[in-house]
C-alpha cells in the first residue's frame, strides 16, 4: 500500500506575516518629516565639470499603501541656461 503525501507549511519567512497591514509601524515615524511637497534649487554639471544650467524641481514624497515604504514623484523640472 502506498503512503499518502500531505503538503504542509514547514516554515514561514519571518517578518512578512503581517505585510499587508495598513498601519504604519512605529519605527517609520521618523520619516514623516520627509513626506510632503519639496522645492529644490541647484544646478547641473557640464561635461567639463563647470557649472551648468540652474534647475528647480518640485518633488512629492508620499507613503505607499501599507505605509512601510514611500514613493517620490518629480512633478516639475525647470531649467535655464547660465
Amino acid at each position: 500500500m502506498e503512503e499518502a503525501k500531505n503538503d504542509r507549511v514547514v516554515a514561514v519567512a519571518r517578518g512578512i506575516e503581517d505585510a499587508d497591514t495598513r498601519e504604519r509601524r512605529p519605527h517609520f515615524e521618523a520619516l514623516d518629516v520627509w513626506m510632503g511637497r519639496w522645492l529644490n534649487d541647484g544646478y547641473t554639471i557640464n561635461d567639463d565639470s563647470s557649472r551648468g544650467a540652474s534647475i528647480t524641481t518640485s518633488d512629492v514624497y508620499e507613503w505607499t499603501p501599507g505605509a512601510s515604504s514611500f514613493d517620490t514623484r518629480v512633478t516639475d523640472v525647470l531649467a535655464k541656461s547660465t
